[in-house]
C-alpha cells in the first residue's frame, strides 16, 4: 500500500516538537530511525486493518499514524512513550482550538459553529464510518447526540493498543473545552469505559 507508507512518513514527520525533544535528547540518527521504524510500523497494521483503510481511510488513517508512532516509542520508552503521545495531540489540537475560538468569539460565528457540528456529525462520523450516533437534540441552541459505537475502539483494540483510545477523546477536550458563547459537555466515552459518549455543544 506505497500510497498509505507516504502518508504515514509525512504526518508521522510532523510531530514536529516530538522529533526535536528526541533529537537533542537521545540524537538526531536515534530520531530518525523511530521515524522509520513508524512509518513501516504504520503499514503493517495497515495489513492488520484490511479494508477498513480504504473503506474508512480519513478516521484509519489518524488511527494508524498515532497507533504506529507509539508502538515504536515504546518498544524504545516503554516508561515515556504514553505521555509523549500525550504532550503530542494538546500540542496538535491547540491550532484546532484557537479556529473555534476565533469562530465562536461572536454570536454569529457560535451560531455558524452549530450547524456545523450538525453537518460534520451526520457526514464525517456516521454509520457508513462505522460509528452509530443517537440523537439526542439538533437545533440552534443545542447539539446534542450519544454516540453509541465508535470504530476507534475497535480499530485500536486490533491494533493492539485500546489504550490509546482515551487519547482521541481527549483531542475533543482540547479542542472544545473553553470556547466562548458555546458550552461542550461531556460525562463519560466509550473509550474510558461508558456505555456512551454524551456530547453536549449548547449556546451559552
Amino acid at each position: 500500500m506505497p500510497i498509505f507508507h507516504a502518508r504515514s512518513t509525512t504526518n508521522i514527520g510532523t510531530n514536529t516538537h516530538l522529533f526535536l525533544h528526541l533529537g537533542k535528547a537521545y540524537g538526531d540518527e536515534q530520531a530518525e530511525s523511530i521515524k522509520k521504524e513508524a512509518a513501516a510500523e504504520y503499514d503493517r497494521m495497515a495489513g492488520i486493518l484490511g479494508d477498513a483503510v480504504k473503506t474508512n481511510k480519513m478516521h484509519a488513517t489518524f488511527i494508524l499514524e498515532r497507533a504506529a508512532l507509539y508502538k515504536v516509542l515504546k518498544e524504545y520508552y516503554p516508561d515515556k512513550a504514553y505521555k509523549w503521545i500525550e504532550k503530542c495531540i494538546k500540542k496538535k489540537n491547540e491550532s484546532r482550538h484557537e479556529s473555534f475560538a476565533k469562530m465562536t468569539s461572536t454570536k454569529i460565528g457560535a451560531a455558524f459553529f452549530m450547524k456545523l457540528c450538525g453537518i460534520l456529525t451526520n457526514t464525517a462520523f456516521g454509520e457508513k464510518a462505522g460509528f452509530k450516533v443517537e440523537w439526542v437534540r439538533k437545533d440552534k441552541e443545542e447539539v446534542s447526540f450519544n454516540m453509541r459505537a465508535c470504530p476507534y475502539c475497535d480499530y485500536l483494540s486490533k491494533l493492539g493498543v485500546p489504550e490509546l483510545t482515551k487519547t482521541f477523546c481527549d483531542s475533543d477536550e482540547y479542542a472544545y473545552c473553553g470556547l466562548d458563547n458555546v458550552d461542550f459537555i461531556r460525562t463519560m466515552t466509550l473509550g474510558t469505559g461508558g456505555d456512551k459518549c454524551d456530547f453536549i455543544y449548547r449556546r451559552s
